[in-house]
């Protein structure tokens, strides 16, 4: 996991170590080191996204829990906290803001 230049352990570093989520028992510590890989592959990728499938970040996390942080109603999935009628959009709105965020750091700093 990243754990440079101020990055901290995220919810979905948690998530890849707790056994039995990641196919194989593995930890999945591969598949998100997005922060090393920026690094070696930045200048010769063409196109970057600030997140992948945002919708789906949101939906599969507060609206049906299947990702972390698992919250939704009780009615729409096996959650133990969380309100799907708001917490979904709420999520998608910090999503766009943190995008938002991104680009414009982006194009002050590296463009």
């Amino acid at each position: 996991m990243a754990s440079k230049d101020g990055r901290g352990p995220s919810i979905w570093d948690a998530f890849v170590k707790t056994p039995g989520h990641i196919a194989n028992n593995d930890t999945g510590e591969v598949f998100i080191d997005q922060y090393h890989r920026y690094k070696t592959f930045g200048d010769t990728v063409k196109t970057w996204m600030t997140f992948n499938e945002p919708r789906v970040v949101s939906a599969l996390s507060f609206d049906n829990g299947i990702n972390p942080p698992n919250r939704c109603s009780k009615q729409f999935g096996n959650c133990t906290d969380g309100n799907s009628a708001t917490e979904t959009y709420i999520a998608a709105h910090h999503l766009i803001l943190s995008h938002a965020e991104a680009v414009k750091t982006y194009r002050e700093k590296y463009k």
